[in-house]
């Protein structure tokens, strides 16, 4: 008696069915996984702009103790006007955007970690992911301007009261209102 060899070997591969379902769940489980990643990223970005915004008041307040109780003036202290830690941003780009804070009392002043445009629409349109900067000496307030990435919740001790949805805020009293 003959034997077919095919019609006994017991084949143990997978059919079609089972490997569509495979690649589903794989599918699923991959999108996932790069959404979370992709909110890792954007927490870790909005981390660092709030240690930024640390770090520089830490630095204010040691420019103030140095300098008879003054910070470093924008502008002209009688008139300050923003300044920018971007190119091109819609206010006055100063690469040395706090004067005289760096090197001595920061390492150096920081930027955006994404920089660039803005996501933003309305009032951030026009202007870029950036650091801003403005005091008249005696007070001053201190933003990571149309850059955060997340939902800025009322009860995050940087959340800006004036600027609701797209800045993080460090500030004196006097100039928060800014």
């Amino acid at each position: 008696m003959e034997h077919n060899k095919f019609a006994q070997k017991n084949r143990g591969g997978f059919t079609i069915i089972e490997l569509l379902a495979v690649l589903a769940v794989v599918g699923i489980l991959s999108t996932i996984g790069v959404v979370n990643a992709s909110q890792g990223r954007q927490r870790a970005r909005d981390n660092e702009r709030k240690i930024a915004l640390e770090q520089i008041r830490v630095a204010l307040e040691l420019y103030k103790d140095q300098h008879s109780g003054q910070y470093p003036c924008s502008g002209t202290c009688s008139s300050p006007s923003w300044y920018s830690s971007e190119p091109g941003d819609s206010t006055e780009y100063n690469s040395n955007w706090i004067p005289g804070l760096a090197p001595t009392y920061i390492g150096a002043l920081p930027r955006d970690p994404l920089g660039g445009a803005s996501s933003y629409s309305g009032n951030c349109s026009t202007r870029k992911r950036a650091y801003r900067y403005r005091s008249d000496g005696v007070e001053y307030v201190l933003l990571a301007h149309c850059s955060p990435e997340r939902t800025i919740l009322s009860s995050d001790p940087y959340y800006d009261t004036t600027r609701i949805a797209y800045a993080y805020k460090v500030c004196t009293p006097g100039g928060c209102d800014w």
